[in-house]
């Protein structure tokens, strides 16, 4: 008898670890949906401030070029010449 509340009481153990971990995940999940949210918001608001700087630099052929979204506004200016002053525009 005593060996049957022993598994049962163990059983109960493993099944609220179980139930803890499982809600961990969840809420891991959960966050890391939000900060992806957020990233992706930051990155398209940043993509659309490379658009502008890009155009304000008479660089407006770029903008709809495939090349904007494979490489870094910084490569971009420094192949035009114009990193310095962006540097110092954009600190």
């Amino acid at each position: 008898m005593k060996q049957v509340v022993a598994n049962r009481r163990s059983t109960r153990e493993s099944r609220d670890r179980r139930k803890s971990q499982l809600g961990e995940l969840k809420h891991t999940v959960d966050t890391l949906e939000a900060e992806n949210s957020e990233m992706a918001e930051r990155n398209m608001s940043l993509r659309q401030e490379m658009e502008q700087i890009l155009k304000e630099c008479g660089l407006s052929q770029l903008v709809s070029s495939s090349l904007v979204s494979n490489l870094s506004l910084e490569v971009l200016l420094m192949s035009q010449g114009l990193l310095a002053s962006a540097a110092n525009e954009y600190p």
